[in-house]
């Protein structure tokens, strides 16, 4: 199972308590990216006037420093292994080098699905 929403990184330690074998993945993504992508589907970026626009892009990289610092202090303090989100799209076959999977799961992903995950306008 993924499941890659911010607050979950606030409850590894219960989570890892709950399942025998599993492991865990920092998932991240460009800052660019990361901000436009909330901009346009959390705040309509599009209808905000250019100031209002500055604004929340601001209050958005604020929080993409804050969730980052958070990260690396997972990644330095357990080891926890990092793919960016432009990896992933890059190389897939990438989050099979760095988790620790059960043996004959990696052979039953298909890493040539397409999918689509973006319909905002650039």
């Amino acid at each position: 199972m993924f499941e890659k929403s911010p607050p979950t990184l606030a409850r590894l330690g219960p989570l890892a308590a709950q399942f025998r074998d599993c492991s865990f993945l920092a998932n991240h993504r460009a800052p660019y990216a990361n901000t436009a992508s909330i901009l346009y589907r959390m705040y309509d970026g599009a209808s905000l006037s250019g100031a209002k626009r500055a604004d929340r892009l601001q209050q958005l990289a604020d929080y993409w420093l804050l969730r980052s610092a958070g990260i690396r202090r997972l990644v330095e303090a357990q080891g926890m292994p990092l793919l960016t989100y432009e990896a992933f799209c890059a190389d897939p076959a990438a989050i099979l080098s760095v988790l620790q999977l059960p043996t004959g799961v990696a052979e039953s992903i298909d890493l040539t699905a397409q999918v689509q995950v973006k319909d905002y306008p650039l």
